[in-house]
């Protein structure tokens, strides 16, 4: 008897370096051991380390097929648009029409295969699934054109889809938070019922965080949707060594990863300069370390535009390899989780902070699975306002505690637990349907 075999589009995909695509790669890696071979559909990634490198055409010009020990990659090229070639050659300029550019494509690339430069994803599935039989599809978004590749190909094979949402598509925080009205209006008269038709035909949904549930079943409440969270994996974690006692080394304060606009990020700094102020410490002897900020301009200015005085107290990266994050993540005193109560997010980077052991300050409370998550492994510091951010900063500056960590509740966040509930629930779906 053949393995249940599963095709997942993942528009991001190692060697892409992004957090979305260790999403895929988990199932990848993991889906074997419990009676599924995953047949990958990506594109071809070249270096990614400015957000320019994700427009690029790709160095390859064909399809790649590459088998591993754990399943198949199927990689096509990748060739920019005009918006793509616009902001390539001119950078900044003519942003109104590469803004009218990007509304034509976000829209069009759902009617005219012409507008959407990521079709020959669909294609090389097509072929694939022509000559191999296989069981069920996951599409995992964004983008969300990944939906409607799945739902083409499940109507022409007949083949069950499950719609695997990383965020909100019509229901995205960001677009929530920082959308102008235009946008707004053409999400909820075009995005929206566009979802609705393409989720539809879907046979189940997942997604990364119960917020997102609960959303998902508002806009699709006769789907089955099941939250499979992100993860880390414990292998990556083995070969870390504990960080010395400090003696003439700074008191470090990591932060890894994307930097949101709705995060309230004010209530953290704010808090950090009344604790330096209030201890006169120099840069030497404490500093903020923001990993991959580099990666995003608009972000980091607004960071170093808030308090400048507080500059010499950050240090910021580029993007770097996840394993090369977790090893200065490992160095540090405390890893900082920046939130808003407003938003039910989980971000990935939270279950790597779990993982390290480390005590993470959360700034602030969201009230629901951060503070859950956090206070079951007992590694959280919660601080609402920045008075409470320059206590915990008191508290852990002259104590550092060593988090207490709860390993059982910890270890059902690895990415192989979490990719064997997925398979679980793939394999009775398929068993009842």
């Amino acid at each position: 008897m053949r393995p249940i075999k599963v095709i997942i589009f993942a528009y991001d995909f190692p060697p892409s370096n992004s957090v979305g695509a260790q999403r895929p790669y988990s199932w990848l890696k993991h889906f074997n051991d419990f009676g599924i071979y995953p047949v990958v559909i990506t594109r071809h990634w070249d270096a990614v380390s400015t957000a320019d490198d994700r427009i690029r055409a790709s160095l390859s010009k064909a399809n790649e097929t590459l088998e591993t020990e754990f399943g198949t990659i199927l990689r096509v090229p990748f060739l920019p648009n005009i918006r793509d070639r616009i902001l390539l050659k001119y950078g900044e300029q003519h942003a109104v029409i590469r803004r009218i550019l990007s509304l034509w494509y976000s829209m069009a690339q759902y009617i005219f295969a012409s507008s959407d430069n990521r079709r020959n994803m669909l294609d090389a599935a097509r072929e694939y699934v022509k000559k191999n039989p296989c069981d069920i599809i996951i599409a995992t978004g964004e983008p969300f054109i990944l939906f409607h590749y799945a739902k083409i190909l499940s109507k022409e094979f007949g083949i069950p889809w499950i719609a695997d949402y990383r965020d909100g598509w019509s229901t995205n925080y960001h677009l929530q938070s920082t959308a102008s009205g235009l946008d707004r209006l053409i999400n909820n008269l075009y995005f929206t019922p566009l979802e609705k038709r393409i989720v539809a035909t879907s046979a189940l949904i997942t997604t990364a965080a119960p917020a997102i549930r609960t959303d998902l079943c508002k806009l699709h409440p006769t789907k089955n949707a099941k939250v499979i969270f992100n993860g880390f994996f414990p292998e990556m974690f083995e070969t870390l060594s504990k960080k010395e006692n400090r003696t003439n080394q700074p008191f470090i304060i990591a932060y890894s990863g994307t930097l949101y606009p709705y995060q309230k990020l004010y209530i953290f700094i704010d808090g950090f300069e009344k604790f330096v102020q209030l201890n006169a410490l120099s840069p030497s002897e404490i500093q903020i370390h923001f990993l991959g900020l580099e990666y995003q301009p608009d972000q980091m200015k607004r960071l170093l535009d808030y308090k400048p005085d507080l500059n010499k107290y950050i240090k910021i990266t580029g993007r770097m390899p996840h394993s090369e994050s977790l090893i200065i993540l490992n160095q540090a005193d405390v890893l900082l989780l920046l939130t808003n109560a407003r938003f039910g997010q989980i971000y990935a980077k939270v279950f790597d902070y779990v993982a390290l052991g480390k005590p993470i300050l959360m700034c602030e409370n969201d009230q629901g699975p951060l503070e859950q998550i956090l206070n079951d492994a007992g590694t959280g510091h919660i601080a609402d306002n920045s008075d409470q951010v320059c206590e915990q900063l008191s508290s852990l500056y002259e104590t550092l505690p060593s988090a207490t960590i709860n390993a059982a509740h910890v270890q059902q966040y690895s990415r192989k637990y979490q990719a064997e509930r997925l398979a679980n629930f793939i394999k009775s779906f398929l068993q009842n349907k």
